[in-house]
């Protein structure tokens, strides 16, 4: 277990690098609805705990070498470790892939080097939806007494009609009982109102010794007439009374740009208390609820009436294509001194080929900075721009040095493909590219799903197209922030995946 689990975080760590952000689809991400846009969980870190839940950027994912239409022919890639002793790359295992229309993972075989060769160790198995959603991951184990794959669990997201994700569950297999069982309490279960907003998130673990789900937290949200979210309340569940209590509100007011230009913390003690209020936001880009700067107060405990203390302030900067986080710096206020101190910063780069290459996190003490993460990111690509070897540095902390740590190496060769791919040169074209206002897309084939994403990944247009000879879509981006977008087109025996830029 402790070598499955090493392997688990070693596998998501390097795919940060070895998955493009920038071109992201809908065919391997969970498809959560955007619970950015508008609300999700109080931050519960407790030095950093300044940012309410709203503000709380989507996971970014790191923009990296291997982009969604440049994985053409990807056969597997070997990860190695570096040993200092010996001062060589060392093979810790390999990925193995099998795709739909060159695009669309099928199956993923994952390797265990020991001394001499690889070994079979696990697979994934991916099943979509006919809308091309990941529906269900079914993982097995090898095993060698019986040189079989036996079950070992399964992912799988249930959705609405409007394509919006009403369950999301983990399940393990239960040898014994010949069923399915829940694995480390892992389903959530959402609820949308008649506008498909959102309106309730439900979490829930799985009570193996009494066969129930059990809940643990519940966010309720409100819109105001105008359909923005003005409210989220916080629950968890109390075990003892058998219901929900709260825990936690942000309310929020709204700019005539219809941006939040303020949220007010609440916390609960018998009543609803003011805690803290967020003031002086600027904004980045609203729709990705990504914001520039942004001041926190908290409440003076030591007066009878309501008395505001600055307490922290952070400003931020994008990559100005792909809408990721490019920097970040963060400070608190020293009541004594009435000044302000730096506490925090963060530096990601990246190349002319949006690859992110360094990145770092670092915390002011004693005067000086001093890093507390850091990753660099180099490597070997071919004519076409695929890579062919990453290397991975990690900043020492104990020594204050980088060192080597893990090496990718790309194999393009022999890939097993499920289909033929029958994409032609104008099987789709899209124009203008670059556009400000409206973009066609002209296509050639039939029964598809048009998709285009943001480069946080996020889905900002969908259409079904049903059989035709040959079609014109036009697609109206006047209201669409500037930057990077990714158009995918998906169909049975076609695939496309195009970037557009809008300015």
């Amino acid at each position: 277990m402790k070598t499955r689990l090493f392997l688990i975080i070693l596998i998501a760590t390097m795919l940060t690098v070895a998955e493009s952000g920038s071109a992201k689809t809908a065919t391997n991400q969970k498809n959560q609805p955007n619970i950015a846009k508008g609300m999700g969980k109080l931050l519960a870190h407790k030095n950093r705990s300044h940012e309410p839940l709203a503000y709380k950027m989507p996971e970014i994912r790191q923009t990296g070498t291997l982009s969604k239409d440049n994985q053409n022919n990807l056969h597997s890639i070997v990860f190695q470790s570096f040993d200092e002793e010996n001062q060589i790359w060392k093979n810790d295992f390999r990925q193995t892939y099998v795709f739909i229309n060159d695009t669309l993972e099928k199956e993923i075989y994952t390797d265990f080097f020991d001394e001499t060769d690889f070994f079979p160790h696990s697979k994934t198995v991916i099943s979509y939806d006919e809308f091309w959603r990941e529906s269900e991951q079914m993982i097995y184990i090898w095993e060698d007494f019986t040189e079989t794959w036996q079950i070992f669990e399964k992912v799988i997201t249930v959705y609405n009609s409007n394509g919006l994700i009403t369950m999301n569950a983990t399940l393990s297999w239960d040898d014994f009982a010949m069923g399915w069982d829940t694995i480390n309490g892992n389903r959530t279960d959402f609820v949308y109102n008649h506008l498909q907003l959102p309106i309730q998130q439900t979490s829930f673990y799985y009570d193996y010794f009494q066969s129930i789900w059990r809940p643990t937290e519940q966010f309720d949200f409100e819109y105001d007439f105008q359909g923005r979210c003005s409210e989220m309340i916080v629950k968890y569940w109390d075990h003892a009374l058998q219901e929900f209590a709260y825990e936690a509100k942000e309310v929020y007011s709204f700019n005539t740009n219809n941006e939040w230009n303020e949220v007010l913390i609440y916390g609960w003690d018998e009543e609803w208390m003011t805690v803290s209020k967020i003031t002086d936001l600027n904004w980045f880009n609203f729709e990705e609820r990504q914001f520039s700067s942004y001041l926190k107060w908290d409440i003076d405990p030591w007066t009878p009436y309501i008395s505001w203390e600055m307490s922290y302030r952070g400003s931020y900067t994008y990559h100005p294509d792909l809408h990721v986080l490019a920097s970040a710096y963060e400070e608190y206020f020293d009541l004594f001194d009435e000044t302000w101190v730096p506490f925090f910063k963060e530096t990601n780069l990246f190349n002319e080929s949006f690859m992110l290459i360094k990145t770092t996190q670092e915390i002011f003490e004693f005067d000086s900075w001093y890093i507390i993460f850091g990753q660099i990111f180099s490597g070997k690509f071919d004519q076409y721009g695929r890579p062919m070897e990453i290397e991975t540095l990690v900043y020492d902390t104990d020594f204050g040095v980088w060192t080597k740590w893990m090496k990718m190496i790309f194999d393009f060769e022999n890939i097993t493909a499920i289909q033929t791919p029958s994409n032609k040169p104008d099987f789709a074209t899209i124009f203008p590219n670059p556009a400000s206002e409206t973009v066609s897309v002209n296509i050639e084939a039939s029964d598809l799903q048009l998709l285009v994403f943001n480069a946080a990944g996020s889905i900002v247009f969908q259409e079904s197209i049903a059989s035709f000879d040959v079609s014109t879509k036009a697609i109206n981006i006047s209201n669409w922030p500037n930057g990077l977008y990714i158009v995918n087109i998906i169909g049975e025996n076609a695939n496309k995946v195009a970037k557009l830029i809008k300015k």
